[in-house]
């Protein structure tokens, strides 16, 4: 039980706040949080002891990598961690959830979250990458499902997202081809990103990035040449999903950008009801979809917008 602590390593290299290798029944309150690296973070290093049963609530989070990370070390199943009510302020990723284990990651919400100067406010991933030196292959994929994100309110400027990364900031769910992510939703979200992309000849096809064994698969992206050039989203990269759920979500850019507001490549069965982008006339779409089947998509509006 953690209540009324504060944490201050910001500029303290691997200067995170609270670390868990493993444990169960935690409850982390009324805290405050301003770390040179992720503020809490969610690790399993050994599959007898479990992520399990976390409740994150009433707390303010500042960080120059992630506000909440869970993973990507994932030697462990890890479920029913709820994270509310909290607020996230100039940091390099607000929600960051990653497993690159043959581990399970389910149950987890993230509710009543403000974010302000976040460069990435959603960055979910799952990938076979090997943290082990000493094992000569991956292990096998794990699986990802049923993750809440509801209520989040997020304004993405900030000076992080320029000094490393300029065309980074954005949020981002990425499956694999094989092993897709399953039951995500994203409900009641209301972001403002900086766009300002004038290229009208943006780059669409990019390699499966996160199931390179040798690249820490990380929010940075620039480790790989192909993944260096922009991405075809403004606001949100959805690849790799099934059966997942995006709903109320209003989108806007401060400067005028080319790109679809939202990329969806490989997606299936999957929903988009009252989807909003704004403030971008020349947006290639609101919706980009690429290689989906069996999606619907319902009050979906590209608002003052020159192009259908």
């Amino acid at each position: 039980h953690v209540d009324g602590i504060t944490v201050d390593s910001r500029g303290t290299s691997c200067g995170d706040g609270l670390d868990f290798d493993g444990g169960e029944n935690v409850f982390i309150a009324n805290c405050r949080f301003n770390c040179g690296d992720d503020a809490i973070s969610l690790k399993g290093f050994d599959p007898k002891f479990p992520i399990k049963n976390f409740v994150i609530t009433n707390c303010v989070f500042s960080s120059e990598w992630a506000a909440v990370r869970i993973g990507p070390e994932a030697a462990c199943d890890m479920r029913d961690i709820v994270v509310s009510n909290c607020v996230f302020e100039n940091c390099r990723d607000g929600i960051k959830i990653q497993n690159c284990g043959d581990t399970v990651f389910e149950n987890i919400a993230f509710s009543n979250i403000v974010m302000r100067n976040v460069c990435r406010p959603i960055f979910v991933t799952l990938s076979s990458y090997c943290f082990s030196k000493l094992e000569p292959e991956r292990p096998r994929t794990g699986v990802m499902r049923n993750i809440r994100i509801s209520g989040v309110s997020a304004i993405m400027r900030a000076p992080l997202c320029q000094e490393e990364c300029p065309d980074r900031n954005m949020s981002l769910v990425s499956g694999l081809p094989l092993h897709p992510i399953e039951d995500l939703s994203i409900e009641n979200f209301a972001i403002e990103a900086p766009g300002g992309e004038a290229n009208e000849n943006i780059k669409i096809h990019f390699p499966e990035f996160f199931d390179f064994e040798k690249h820490y698969p990380d929010a940075a992206f620039c480790v790989e040449p192909e993944w260096k050039e922009t991405l075809p989203a403004s606001v949100l990269f959805l690849r790799n999903m099934r059966n997942c759920h995006f709903s109320n979500i209003r989108m806007r850019v401060s400067k005028p950008d080319t790109r679809a507001f939202i990329h969806a490549e490989n997606l299936s069965s999957c929903e988009f009801d009252r989807i909003f982008g704004q403030d971008s006339p020349e947006a290639f779409s609101l919706i980009r979809e690429l290689g989906g089947e069996g999606n619907s998509f319902a009050r979906c509006v590209l608002e003052n917008a020159s192009n259908e």
